[in-house]
């Protein structure tokens, strides 16, 4: 019985659309996705752009619940603290030591040999790119600091470079519109 359905709409399918058929449906126009590999990191005050990884970018809202004694079934839900999850930028080691600098500026600060507080905090933008390199997209992240650097990992039988690793916080993020 459903076989016949199926093939009834499929036959009134094929008459309304010129010869489609149902299968051959397509509801608005194609999209054409981002892809992973081209992007580029920009920090304020640095020049390192073209890092391996960047990410995740990712926020989230805690949940708070409060429960009423007149209906102890379903709970009352309302937002609760905002929090993001660090990036991670992933950078071939080179002589570049612009990473370094930014992550000593913190050190020296939190210890109270250098920058001020708060000084030492940067705006940060990854930046999703064509094929050609023409920006797609642009994701900002307000107040990023580096909460850990990884110098590398070293490995006297590996056939791989050495990478660096910044593990950077921020306050929020949002795309550029």
């Amino acid at each position: 019985m459903i076989n016949l359905v199926n093939v009834a709409l499929d036959a009134l399918g094929t008459l309304a659309l010129g010869g489609l058929g149902v299968a051959g449906l397509i509801l608005g126009s194609p999209r054409s996705f981002h892809k992973k590999f081209n992007f580029s990191v920009e920090i304020d005050g640095i020049t390192v752009a073209w890092f391996m990884s960047a990410g995740p970018l990712e926020a989230e809202l805690g949940v708070i619940e409060q429960r009423e004694g007149g209906n102890p079934v379903v709970a009352n839900q309302s937002p609760g603290l905002y929090k993001t999850t660090p990036c991670v930028l992933k950078v071939g080691a080179s002589d570049n030591d612009e990473l370094w600098r930014w992550w000593e500026s913190v050190i020296d600060a939190e210890s109270g040999t250098g920058d001020v507080e708060d000084a030492f905090k940067r705006n940060m933008a990854i930046v999703q790119k064509d094929r050609n390199g023409a920006e797609l997209r642009r994701w900002n992240m307000s107040e990023a600091w580096p909460s850990k650097f990884v110098a590398g990992d070293w490995d006297a039988t590996s056939e791989e470079n050495v990478i660096q690793e910044m593990t950077v916080v921020f306050k929020r993020f949002k795309p550029a519109i």
